[in-house]
């Protein structure tokens, strides 16, 4: 059932410059997470913005305004709109046709489509809502207000089918599920466990990409809930092609400096808690693990983990450590007293 209600939202005064230059016959919306997070009153400043106009179009229509764009493919509708103080995503609405491997790209896409089968593509009811900008109307087809009333995510239609079709989704539910601390409804999780072998045929980026954002995505520890998922579901191997990723089944049990870890220090204690975990040489999970196999990592914070590393390896050792570890020699306090008395004898905590 349709839900179409009258709702004010905080939209900026730009994006309703350009709601007035699309018009009445091609209204302007907003779609996705910056409706849903309003309504669940977060902040939010990424505003993707979708309407029934093709790329070419919405060329022609911001000739000679205030606006410029820059197409990212005419094939699949979508470019980037860019104001004089923020930049938006844009994208047609559409169809999208898929062969059901997993692998997130569309065989097809179908232009010219209509709003309800723009919805029809979405991932989960909470994010298949969409904004009326001039007549300040609210439009949800499949219950997402509703869902996020209750903190449900619920996938769009037959969760099997969404899950094949685009295995990616399945990583992006575990991330939505630690942000917004949801509950993943049963039928959809039913769905994604029966298809989480699809993540073998998406881009080793693409995965690494959401993972990360998963270890970052709540500044409390409830990101444990997804990784005891990746235990469960036997998820890990996904991430990398060294079979040290195998391994890492009960990891979840076991992030003692992960839990304890201030929220931009999350990636180091991650990767101790791994060092920790399956005690193996600093080396190897610093090739293996944080390689371009695994989590892809710069240079300098595959250094700065390295040091980090070996400053714990010497302070077990009562031995003086190699670099000053202020920034995270509180885990050690977290998880072993007498490795932060140690520590703090060798004068490296502020």
């Amino acid at each position: 059932m349709c839900y179409n209600q009258y709702m004010r939202i905080f939209v900026p005064r730009e994006v309703k410059k350009l709601s007035n230059i699309f018009g009445d016959k091609s209204p302007l919306f907003i779609v996705g997470g910056y409706v849903r997070n309003c309504l669940m009153h977060r902040r939010s400043n990424d505003i993707d913005l979708t309407s029934c106009l093709v790329v070419n179009q919405v060329n022609q229509l911001l000739k000679n305004t205030d606006f410029a764009s820059k197409t990212k493919s005419a094939q699949w509708g979508s470019m980037t709109i860019i104001g004089k103080k923020n930049k938006y995503d844009y994208t047609a609405f559409r169809k999208d046709i898929y062969i059901g491997d997993g692998s997130h790209t569309p065989q097809n896409v179908i232009l010219n489509a209509s709003i309800v089968d723009d919805s029809a593509r979405r991932d989960f009811t909470i994010n298949a809502l969409y904004y009326d900008i001039d007549k300040k109307i609210l439009i949800d087809f499949y219950g997402g207000v509703d869902d996020i009333k209750t903190k449900t995510l619920r996938a769009i239609g037959e969760a099997d089918k969404l899950f094949k079709d685009d295995a990616e989704r399945i990583l992006r539910l575990l991330r939505l599920s630690v942000q917004l601390n949801f509950t993943i409804e049963e039928k959809t999780y039913l769905a994604m466990q029966d298809n989480v072998k699809g993540l073998a045929n998406l881009s080793h980026d693409r995965v690494i990409r959401e993972f990360i954002k998963i270890l970052f995505a709540s500044k409390k520890n409830i990101t444990n809930n997804a990784l005891r998922i990746f235990d469960r579901l036997d998820m890990w191997k996904y991430l990398g092609t060294s079979k040290m990723f195998s391994r890492l089944n009960g990891l979840s049990q076991n992030l003692y400096f992960y839990n304890n870890a201030k929220f931009e220090d999350k990636i180091f204690a991650f990767c101790l808690d791994i060092y920790k975990y399956l005690a193996i040489d600093k080396k190897e999970l610093i090739k293996e693990f944080l390689g371009k196999t695994g989590l892809n990592c710069t240079t300098n914070t595959k250094e700065d983990i390295y040091k980090m590393l070996r400053s714990f390896e010497l302070l077990t050792k009562n031995k003086k450590p190699i670099i000053p570890t202020r920034e995270v020699s509180y885990l050690f306090k977290k998880y072993d007293n007498k490795l932060y008395k140690e520590a703090k004898r060798w004068k490296v905590l502020q």
